[in-house]
């Protein structure tokens, strides 16, 4: 299954990432929002935000590699003939992520 021409969806994740960044940011509706678009698309991030009622700007930058960091990880799987593996554990861990992140209490991000 391994696909030679990887670059495609490699980029792909690249030029996700500032549509998902400006969706995130017009949930968040300028204080005003709900947030759940960048709850759901950047989980980490805003885990961290609900524990320390910020977004401080190193996980900023992660939500900003976040997309760019699971293309590369995606991208050695192929190389191994992992993808299958490596794309369901990015998933599984994402979706646990969301599931946290949406039981977290915060006061300022919904």
């Amino acid at each position: 299954m391994k696909n030679s021409n990887w670059k495609i969806p490699f980029v792909f994740t690249y030029v996700l990432t500032p549509i998902a960044v400006f969706l995130a940011i017009i949930s968040g509706g300028a204080g005003h929002g709900d947030y759940f678009s960048a709850k759901f698309l950047f989980p980490y991030t805003m885990a961290t935000a609900s524990v320390f009622d910020q977004i401080y700007i190193p996980f900023a930058i992660l939500a900003l590699f976040q997309f760019p960091i699971y293309g590369y990880i995606l991208k050695k799987a192929n190389e191994t003939n992992k993808i299958i593996k490596a794309s369901l554990i990015i998933l599984v861990l994402h979706f646990l992520m969301i599931a946290v992140v949406f039981s977290l209490p915060s006061s300022y991000f919904g």
